[in-house]
């Protein structure tokens, strides 16, 4: 016998699983899942299994990563927000703690924590982003590693921010789950 999944069995067809609305779970699921499949997929185009849609597999790995970065960044902000309106939260907030990088403003500059929040600020208001690249041993390509480089300009003066990926996610979820559990 076939076991279906859990959530499959409870699907709601309600408006928070409509195309074009998503919750930061789900632009964090899509995210990593970008990044983590680009290892394997270089492995295996590496073996030529897929030489006809490398560039365009290339280009929208790109592309989708970037749009659900973006996606994380302006969810959590506007839940942020909102949330900055409640006294209980705003006597607790320490955005401090949520450390997802490195932030050299301006550019060059020794760096210094990169809170969430401004994270998204800076994902949000980017001019640029470029992705931290690792060889495959043996195997003459390169994959993403979730190490993402952004750059910018504030009052005509470049920034940089280095984020890793994986804290910034981590943060963007518990924020979902439990705001207060920092």
């Amino acid at each position: 016998t076939t076991k279906t999944m859990p959530e499959i069995d409870h699907y709601q067809n309600d408006i928070s699983n409509a195309e074009g609305f998503m919750t930061i779970e789900t632009a964090i699921f899509k995210l990593l899942s970008c990044v983590w499949a680009d290892k394997e997929y270089q492995k295996l185009s590496a073996k030529k299994m897929y030489t006809g849609i490398e560039k365009t597999f290339d280009e929208l790995t790109i592309n989708h990563i970037l749009k659900y970065l973006i996606e994380v960044a302006t969810l959590y902000r506007l839940q942020e927000y909102q949330r900055l309106n409640d006294p209980k939260y705003k006597k607790k907030y320490k955005p401090n703690e949520k450390v997802v990088g490195i932030l050299h403003q301006p550019e060059g500059s020794k760096g210094v924590p990169l809170n969430m929040l401004e994270a998204c600020h800076k994902i949000i208001h980017a001019e640029k982003v470029n992705y931290d690249l690792r060889k495959l041993p043996k195997i003459d390509r390169q994959y993403i590693y979730p190490k993402f480089y952004i750059y910018g300009k504030k009052y005509n003066k470049k920034w940089k921010a280095v984020l890793d990926l994986i804290e910034f996610c981590e943060w963007a979820h518990r924020f979902e789950e439990d705001p207060f559990k920092f």
